[in-house]
């Protein structure tokens, strides 16, 4: 019987794996580890050595130890090299990239998925408000042609890793046929092993996210941005957001976003020719009007379950 290890099965992508995977068996014998990491603020300004990179790579030994034939990691591109230098306090991003370069160097075969933003952190009154006349507003800190890419993370990761709906169909651009879709399991180390595949919908600007919003909702909504400071010192001065030193990353990741050239994916790491998923695979990225439909999610509301 097929055994595949999830690491980080308590949290939203980990789960979404989980329920996944247990719709199905057709994996032909194969072996592996589906891994995500938490963010771990211990050692913020080193990725090299934060805890999170020293986790990580404490699963990756495992990971050999055991014989793992297949390694799938939940990760993130170098902040630093996507910047070109620019950004250097997104450890958490580089923490990742710490980890899948070191999973690379000791795995027969390692495949990175890069997540997108999550749908769900628009719960956060940082990031979505309704205004005193009711209206939606997105407040994200961004330039109206800001090149954001979202992702359902429960939904998403586990239709790319398993190629079984977690209860939506996979390609959820449109009622497609997905009886043909892969995942990177199923597909196997030969196809998808040395491969990144970044997990999120195409670009969406948040003006283009608040027509979306009203669209399907039926509900006004505007995309009126926060300055970067405010937004920043509100997590500075809020443990609960993260306190002093998260503030530097979330400042860094922010400008990032904001510095995205147009014709790029995966936060600017990939021109969209390199991005081999949906020919590799079959699945797409849920996209924002979908998960509104299929979640029921409002702002300043609560998501369906």
């Amino acid at each position: 019987m097929l055994r595949i290890a999830v690491i980080g099965a308590t949290g939203q992508q980990g789960s979404g794996v989980v329920s996944a995977l247990l719709k199905t068996t057709d994996y032909a014998g194969t072996y592996g580890v589906f891994f995500a990491s938490p963010s771990i603020p211990a050692g913020r300004e080193d990725a090299e050595n934060s805890e999170e990179a020293k986790q990580g790579k404490g699963v990756v030994d495992a990971a050999k130890a055991a014989g793992c034939q297949h390694f799938v990691y939940s990760g993130l591109n170098s902040m630093k090299e996507v910047s070109r230098g620019k950004r250097t306090h997104c450890t958490h991003w580089d923490a990742k990239a710490v980890v899948a370069d070191f999973a690379r160097k000791q795995l027969r075969a390692v495949t990175v998925l890069i997540p997108g933003g999550f749908y769900t952190n628009l719960d956060l009154p940082l990031w979505t408000r309704r205004d005193p006349e009711g209206t939606a507003v997105f407040c994200l800190p961004l330039k109206p042609d800001a090149q954001m890419q979202w992702v359902d993370e429960r939904f998403d990761m586990g239709t790319f890793v398993s190629g079984t709906s977690t209860g939506f169909v996979a390609d959820s651009r449109a009622n497609a046929d997905t009886s043909g879709a892969a995942s990177v399991f199923k597909r196997g180390p030969q196809i998808t092993g040395g491969k990144t595949y970044p997990v999120m919908d195409d670009v969406l600007t948040p003006v283009d996210m608040a027509k979306q919003y009203q669209a399907v909702t039926g509900e006004p909504a505007k995309f009126e941005p926060v300055s970067i400071e405010d937004f920043v010192n509100s997590v500075r001065t809020d443990p609960e957001m993260g306190g002093p030193e998260f503030a530097k990353e979330v400042e860094d990741w922010v400008n990032h976003i904001n510095e995205i050239k147009p014709g790029t994916t995966c936060t600017g790491a990939m021109k969209p020719e390199d991005d081999h998923s949906f020919e590799d695979l079959g699945v797409k990225a849920t996209t924002f009007d979908n998960w509104l439909k299929r979640t029921g999610w409002r702002v300043g509301g609560t998501e369906d379950k």
